[in-house]
């Protein structure tokens, strides 16, 4: 029975953690509302640091102080986003920004449109791995590997267990009728 209960509390937990990620962590290619962001450079130190991972979500809203990620199209740059500090805003309302590490403002003045959301969970060194995995296709299969099976693994020792006892109970069942007759 105990086995029973802790049974459906980790199928009702496992479902609440599922649909938690599903309306606040999905991520924005799957429709969902989260943006995932690798850290690349030092300019939001000692904020973030490079190689961190950064979660944005679009708000109703910006202020001064928030950290927010917004796309830019420039052509000598790598990137596509900059992540960065609101310092001010414009009397068009265009945003002011600056890194925390950076004695000058930004040259990009990103209006609402541009701004894909504001930093809400930071992993630190967690990008790294990520682009670690994604660098070569079989890391990432053997990494899925891995975690498939010891997500697995434990349900069949859970089945195993169950059947030994059941096994066992039935053993037990018939040694007592052969004591009794």
């Amino acid at each position: 029975m105990q086995a029973r209960v802790r049974s459906i509390f980790t199928a009702v937990f496992s479902l609440l953690i599922l649909v938690g990620w599903f309306f606040f962590l999905r991520p924005t290619m799957l429709g969902g509302p989260t943006t995932y962001l690798m850290i690349s450079g030092i300019s939001m130190e000692p904020t973030f640091y490079d190689g961190d991972l950064v979660l944005v979500s679009v708000q109703d809203n910006y202020h001064v102080g928030d950290i927010i990620a917004y796309a830019i199209d420039d052509q000598f740059l790598d990137q596509k986003y900059v992540i960065h500090r609101i310092i001010g805003q414009t009397a068009d309302g265009r945003f002011l920004t600056q890194g925390d590490n950076r004695d000058d403002i930004d040259p990009w003045t990103p209006t609402s449109e541009q701004v894909i959301g504001s930093a809400f969970v930071e992993i630190p060194r967690l990008g790294v791995v990520i682009a670690y995995l994604q660098a070569e296709p079989w890391r990432f299969a053997v990494a899925a590997g891995v975690i498939t099976l010891f997500s697995v693994i434990p349900i069949g020792i859970g089945g195993a267990q169950k059947r030994h006892r059941r096994r066992d109970r039935r053993l037990a069942k018939r040694r007592k009728e052969r004591l009794l007759y």
